[in-house]
């Protein structure tokens, strides 16, 4: 009795398929047995981190101070949040190197070449570091000073 090999089912296949479709078995053994590792590999997509400005990106807008690059680049940033528990509205509060500027408004004063880099801390992690009157959130300007 004559034993299969491990390439027997492969043929089998490419035999039948070549006899019901017309194509040729050579085609087939040559389809079913091609390494799959041929493809072409998936490019790597770059997350962009929607908390931050990098100083990359800063550097490639046009504007020409902090404020009007976040209003371009992250307009939610400096959106009206909510109402306070007198019915006023709730603004963000802008941060230069840790020190407070004020309303998002003090964000005009700071020039694109100073700037290294800005983060948005949202209502909850503004708060849990700044206080509970930054529940509309906090930016966050880095400058190379």
């Amino acid at each position: 009795m004559a034993t299969l090999s491990a390439r027997t089912p492969r043929i089998l296949l490419a035999l039948s398929c070549s006899l019901l479709f017309g194509t040729g078995l050579a085609a087939q053994e040559a389809a079913a047995t091609a390494p799959a590792a041929q493809e072409a590999p998936a490019k790597k997509k770059t997350r962009v981190d929607r908390s931050k400005l990098t100083q990359e990106e800063i550097s490639r807008a046009a504007q020409t101070d902090a404020y009007t690059i976040v209003q371009a680049l992250r307009p939610n940033w400096l959106r009206v949040r909510g109402a306070s528990s007198v019915n006023r509205p709730v603004y963000v509060r802008a941060y230069q190197d840790g020190a407070p500027l004020g309303g998002a408004e003090s964000l005009r004063r700071i020039p694109r070449d100073a700037i290294r880099e800005i983060q948005f801390l949202d209502g909850t992690v503004a708060t849990q570091r700044f206080g509970t009157d930054h529940s509309a959130g906090a930016i966050l300007v880095h400058t190379g000073r």
